[in-house]
């Protein structure tokens, strides 16, 4: 992943509000609470360039991209698998 995206502490299941992928720096301007990372203050990546770093990485790894589409859904194959109901997944 390139060096502006960083994964938040906070990333992983039970994630309510706080971002995921993080720039490098704080944010310099006045952003909403839910745009910033609220142990350091930095701001959360757009979609636009977390997708770019996401199929840059799984580029690599896999020899074509994968997309943030697949991702999600993938994700929610899972859950469904590990039998979580269909309400909590449309949710």
């Amino acid at each position: 992943m390139p060096t502006a995206a960083r994964s938040s502490p906070a990333s992983g299941a039970g994630r309510r509000t706080e971002p995921v992928l993080l720039i490098d720096r704080r944010a310099r301007v006045v952003l909403p609470p839910a745009d910033l990372d609220p142990a350091s203050g930095r701001a959360r990546l757009s979609y636009r360039r977390t997708a770019e770093c996401f199929e840059t990485a799984t580029a690599e790894r896999a020899g074509r991209p994968s997309t943030l589409h697949q991702l999600r859904h993938s994700a929610l194959t899972h859950a469904a698998e590990d039998g979580v109901n269909t309400s909590t997944l449309l949710a």
